[in-house]
């Protein structure tokens, strides 16, 4: 877990404006958005990213009240919700159009809320505008703006405290990054510079406790994955410092006969051969018929032996040729693949809780289901409140 992270949850109605403000604060298209009035996140999802210094995981809700959805699709959804975001959200985001009028549904689905889990809710829950350029050009303040709100926002805003913030996600540059940073300024204020200040309740220890026993495993997955890849390059450099070792000791083959520094063994042996030959000569005096066969006989074998001793070089020279190739691929391939566990491990989207996360996300995994199970057996009326909320 990123002692840095922002975990932010999403909240609001659809066409609020969720997916637009996740991207804006993302900094990119991250989720997929629409004017439309349908939904166009149809189950919870996360992304992250690095930003202004620190690791910024969104979470982003349907935001729909479908009629056709059965209670068991509800409840996965709020059990993605609650993983996506363990050990507990920095703070929910209540996303508001300000060109929609605030609803009696809305202002009751955020009482059920707090009724659910707690006033304290509130306390880590910041309102966001979005479209506050159509207040902005019909001469408007976001006072007056406030003024004129219906009575459940006035409240709703003062039960957070009157924390808010407004986003243009039409926005472009600095002006936008301004906007984001503000809001993020409101979240350390409520959390610490640290972050150590979160919600959480029993869904998300209970969550906390399965998905950490999960990122344990990947981990140690992990660190086998890369003393494999460290054992395998140390192998390598093994191989490779024996395989100079051999090429230096027969480095006296792979040169031509005759040349300086050439088999100086070989020319010992052979001059020690000829001059043992020659004092067998003086000593026996044979014909000169013979001598002159010996001479052939001693010219034969030495022409066999530098043909053998050329062959040898010839094998050794191809042989180390071979060995140096397949070394140096083995090589690569082990540097590559240390360079993508690497790669992985610090990338933002592959460290282990996010792992984690996306097997959540994908909802039909083991781990979701066995995190589903483990929220009922705490609490199937928390997440009947929370389903109350995400899905209006």
């Amino acid at each position: 877990m990123e002692n840095n992270e922002f975990r932010l949850v999403l909240l609001g109605k659809t066409g609020s404006g969720k997916s637009s403000t996740g991207n804006s604060i993302l900094g990119g298209n991250f989720f997929t958005s629409s004017v439309s009035s349908s939904s166009e996140t149809q189950g919870c999802t996360f992304e992250t990213t690095e930003r202004f210094g620190r690791m910024l995981t969104v979470v982003d809700t349907p935001g729909i009240y479908d009629t056709d959805r059965s209670n068991d699709v509800v409840l996965q959804e709020v059990s993605k919700c609650i993983g996506l975001s363990a050990p507990g959200p920095h703070a929910f985001l209540l996303i508001l159009n300000s060109q929609s009028r605030f609803t009696d549904e809305e202002y009751d689905s955020v009482l059920h809320f707090s009724e659910k889990f707690g006033e304290d809710i509130f306390s880590h829950t910041i309102v966001v505008f979005t479209r506050m350029d159509a207040i902005r050009h019909a001469g408007k303040t976001f006072e007056e703006y406030i003024c004129e709100a219906p009575r459940g926002l006035k409240e709703i805003l003062s039960k957070c405290g009157f924390r808010y913030a407004w986003i243009e996600n039409t926005e472009k540059g600095l002006r936008k990054d301004s906007q984001i940073k503000f809001l993020l300024n409101q979240v350390e204020e409520l959390c610490g510079p640290n972050g150590e200040l979160f919600y959480t309740n029993a869904l998300y220890e209970q969550a906390e406790k399965i998905l950490s026993q999960r990122e344990a495993n990947l981990m140690s997955k992990w660190r086998k994955e890369k003393e494999t890849s460290i054992r395998k390059a140390n192998d390598i450099a093994m191989l490779r410092n024996s395989f100079d070792e051999i090429r230096s000791a027969n480095g006296k083959f792979m040169q031509k006969p005759g040349s300086a520094g050439t088999m100086p063994h070989m020319r010992r042996d052979k001059n020690h051969f000829i001059g043992n030959g020659r004092h067998r000569h003086q000593r026996y005096r044979r014909s000169a018929s013979f001598h002159t066969g010996r001479d052939r006989q001693t010219s034969g074998i030495f022409g066999c032996i530098d043909d053998e001793i050329e062959s040898i070089r010839h094998d050794l020279t191809r042989l180390s040729h071979t060995t140096k190739n397949l070394l140096e691929e083995r090589e690569i391939d082990i540097n590559r693949k240390f360079a993508h566990l690497e790669r992985n491990v610090n990338s933002p989207q592959n460290i282990p809780r996010n792992l984690v996360r996306r097997e959540v996300q994908s909802g039909g995994s083991t781990l979701g289901k066995l995190l589903l199970r483990g929220l009922i057996a705490v609490g199937k009326h928390l997440l009947i409140g929370l389903a109350g909320l995400i899905f209006v």
